[in-house]
């Protein structure tokens, strides 16, 4: 009888480890983004140089911080609004 409870007490923990291996293991794994190197702006404008602005600070910041959101510019019609997330799991080699 006691042999039989540890059996299945062993069985349901090993059970319980499976599907909660297999529910992490479920989760997205983006690593990559991808822009495009054109957009829908005049070469030399002002939005460009916000572009430009915002890509540079948010890379300098990745060095870091984990998690960063910065905004370039103040008009409405060339404000840049960025944010970047590292994955704490991925080494750096990637």
């Amino acid at each position: 009888m006691i042999i039989s409870l540890l059996h299945r007490s062993k069985v349901i923990y090993f059970l319980f480890l499976f599907f909660l291996i297999k529910s992490l293991d479920a989760q997205p794994a983006h690593l990559y983004s991808y822009c495009y190197e054109s957009g829908n702006y005049t070469a030399n404008s002002l939005y460009k140089s916000n572009l430009d602005s915002l890509l540079s600070v948010l890379r300098s910041q990745s060095y870091t911080k984990g998690f960063y959101s910065d905004v370039s510019g103040f008009s409405s019609t060339t404000t840049v609004y960025g944010n970047y997330l590292c994955r704490g799991e991925v080494s750096s080699s990637m």
